[in-house]
């Protein structure tokens, strides 16, 4: 609970989260962005599916812990995505969609 980004999450809720996707073609380029309030996991079947799903992705959770039993996890609750790709017929500016709609 003392890591810095857990501070900030307890503090200011208000969150973005950048995936975004490089290639020497620029063509190729893309980006995704979630905006949304943050939320520190501590118990609970949220935080047992998401250390699960650590689990199932990376290797290094499967062959050892390297958490401590404790560790918080951030979740974030999306209220909008943006996303872009250089292949877009409208490719000048990002487009908006209602996560649920």
């Amino acid at each position: 609970m003392n890591l810095r980004r857990v501070r900030n999450v307890l503090a200011n809720p208000k969150a973005v989260v950048l995936i975004d996707h490089y290639e020497e073609d620029w063509r190729q380029l893309w980006w995704v962005t979630l905006v949304g309030d943050a939320r520190v996991l501590r118990e609970g079947p949220e935080l047992a599916r998401a250390l699960l799903a650590l689990r199932k992705k990376y290797p290094q959770y499967r062959d050892g812990w390297p958490l401590e039993r404790a560790a918080p996890v951030i979740a974030l609750d999306v209220r909008r995505l943006q996303h872009w790709r250089s292949s877009s017929p409208d490719r000048h500016r990002g487009s908006r969609l209602d996560p649920g709609a």
